[in-house]
């Protein structure tokens, strides 16, 4: 009887360790599912920031140098226009399926500004569409964009490739900026 008890204990103990070894694989590729979320997140914001940083700079160069009237510019930004709208609307869906990495206020920002760049991208598209030059209003439209990104001090320039903190903080600043010019609308 004290044989087939200890052949027991045994049993239980190495089944006791089984479960604790399983256990913290487990764990360990929760942690590991957890942070490539996280990452995934914070690539597709950078992302985002990446075209707006783009878009504000091609604004700003094609103002100085008054090449609104090139089809090949305009042409061209158009592309810039699209890639940024589809890394906008990507990192709103990544913020949206990802709460667990994102705060309420974070994906509600990412929301707001992905919508309001989609309303200013239709009209973008429509100015920049128009045949012959484009009118000082038709300007000032295409050049809100950068207005408002250039009130968010080193929009995206300031930031490390995985810097969650700092892309969520430019990106509340950004939101921020651009509400105030919603407000006035």
């Amino acid at each position: 009887m004290a044989k087939q008890n200890r052949i027991i204990i045994r049993f239980l103990i190495a089944l006791s360790v089984a479960g604790i070894g399983i256990a913290v694989w487990e764990n360990y590729e929760l942690r590991m599912a957890h942070n490539s979320e996280k990452k995934h997140v914070t690539q597709m914001a950078l992302r985002g920031a990446y075209f707006i940083s783009t878009i504000q700079q091609q604004i700003d160069t094609f103002n100085k140098e008054n090449s609104w009237d090139d089809v090949k510019t305009r042409d061209s930004f158009l592309i810039w226009l699209a890639y940024a709208n589809e890394s906008l609307v990507g990192a709103n869906w990544s913020f949206s399926h990802f709460p667990s990495q994102v705060s309420f206020q974070d994906s509600t920002n990412m929301n707001d500004i992905s919508l309001w760049y989609s309303d200013w991208w239709g009209d973008a598209v429509n100015i920049l569409g128009k045949p012959g030059p484009l009118t000082r209003e038709d300007k000032a439209r295409i050049s809100q964009l950068s207005n408002i990104v250039s009130k968010v001090d080193n929009f995206y320039v300031s930031l490390n490739n995985n810097d969650w903190d700092g892309i969520s903080a430019q990106f509340a600043e950004l939101h921020t900026e651009w509400e105030k010019v919603k407000e006035k609308q």
